[in-house]
């Protein structure tokens, strides 16, 4: 079976040399990022140009992430490339996620896994709308639960205040107490930080009212606040638990992650270790260092 392993030695050498901006992965690629950053410019085109000149005689695998970082939509059809879905969402490139999945990518399989980046979540924390609907006309089960960071795909869409995605989520998931926190429960905790009653007003009207003031001392304590019987709203109800940061030797990585946009940060270690495990000669790198060095 292919897995992610097959595109590791593919994803780590073309992160090293391609020209393209890489903002939206450097949070998941820090030794890559360090390292890339240790090759003189001239090295980096040199070998970019001989990747470019042979990449149509490469492994299926090196083709199809080369076409996701590059943005270039000839992807053939194999197995597996539900693994490449995160890294495009996370590049922002909505016709070579469609390309994805057009040529078999199945989101589902990728989805509401413990141990699994879901692309749903960090496309709904970005609001990319479009790329939330795409996935759910391509089967996304909007009512996956993902329980190591207690969330659902439609308190996700709250708590990043990401409107347009909500829109679409509040028509088409469960509002119901699957996790540890109500729809409600995420929207009265995202007014208290931001002000924002849009998501409260919508889900008034499709909630258990009777329900949610039983669970929620938060929604009781809004409603007399609206009613002007309390001079301030302040959230009291369950929190979301985050699951911590383990598994990095490397302290400033930790910290560095612990302060970026990725969702699922407890996750994105296991991410970034594979990547590190992947099987490269081990002078690979310090061979770099030799301007006169031949690509392996």
């Amino acid at each position: 079976m292919v897995t992610f392993k097959s595109f590791s030695n593919p994803l780590r050498i073309i992160l090293l040399f391609t020209p393209v901006d890489l903002t939206g992965l450097s949070p998941l690629i820090p030794l890559q990022m360090e390292r890339r950053n240790a090759i003189p410019d001239e090295t980096k085109e040199e070998i970019w140009k001989f990747i470019e000149k042979n990449i149509y005689e490469s492994s299926e695998w090196f083709k199809a992430v080369y076409s996701v970082i590059m943005n270039i939509k000839p992807i053939n059809k194999m197995e597996n490339l539900s693994d490449l879905l995160f890294i495009a969402v996370r590049l922002g490139n909505f016709d070579i996620i469609q390309e994805l999945i057009i040529k078999g990518a199945k989101i589902n399989s990728v989805e509401g896994i413990y141990n699994r980046l879901s692309p749903s979540l960090e496309a709904i924390s970005k609001d990319r709308s479009d790329i939330l609907q795409l996935f759910i006309n391509n089967g996304l089960d909007v009512n996956s639960i993902y329980s190591r960071d207690n969330f659902t795909l439609i308190n996700a869409s709250i708590e990043y205040n990401s409107m347009k995605c909500f829109d679409i989520l509040i028509e088409k998931a469960s509002l119901n107490h699957i996790v540890v926190q109500t729809p409600m429960m995420v929207a009265l905790q995202t007014f208290e930080r931001t002000g924002n009653d849009y998501f409260i007003n919508k889900l008034l009207d499709k909630i258990d009212i009777e329900y949610e003031t039983i669970v929620d001392s938060s929604f009781v304590n809004y409603t007399l606040f609206k009613e002007g019987k309390i001079p301030e709203f302040h959230y009291t109800s369950d929190h979301r638990f985050i699951s911590p940061v383990v598994g990095l030797n490397y302290q400033p990585i930790r910290h560095n992650l612990d302060n970026t946009d990725v969702v699922q940060k407890s996750l994105a270690t296991g991410f970034i270790n594979r990547l590190e495990r992947a099987d490269i000669k081990q002078n690979f790198f310090e061979n770099l260092k030799d301007r006169n060095a031949h690509f392996p």
